[in-house]
């Protein structure tokens, strides 16, 4: 994020279809300034379930325009978002155990 501030994540497997994120942030410089930060997170996630408010559902907020003109993506400025798509964008976990990929 910066020389001061890192952030390390995990994005942990819930079941087949969803996965809970987890952030934390270090600074080793001035401490951290958690109401703007909560205040950021805020504009992505719903404060009563902390559920995102793009994903799947809406296609990640993805705008053509935006991708043309300013962003690689078309997915906006916060690469948790990005961070997202690519988790889920796969899709559900399949049961591969009764597959037999050689011959026999």
């Amino acid at each position: 994020m910066s020389q001061d501030m890192t952030i390390t994540q995990w994005h942990v497997p819930v079941d087949d279809v969803s996965c809970y994120w987890f952030a934390i942030f270090t600074s080793f410089g001035p401490a951290v300034d958690k109401p703007t930060m909560r205040q950021q997170r805020l504009q992505l996630y719903s404060e009563s379930d902390y559920k995102p408010r793009l994903g799947r559902f809406n296609n990640y907020g993805f705008n053509l325009d935006e991708q043309l003109a300013r962003t690689y993506t078309g997915m906006g400025e916060d690469i948790n978002v990005h961070d997202q798509w690519a988790v889920e964008s796969p899709g559900a976990i399949q049961d591969r155990t009764r597959e037999h990929l050689a011959s026999d």
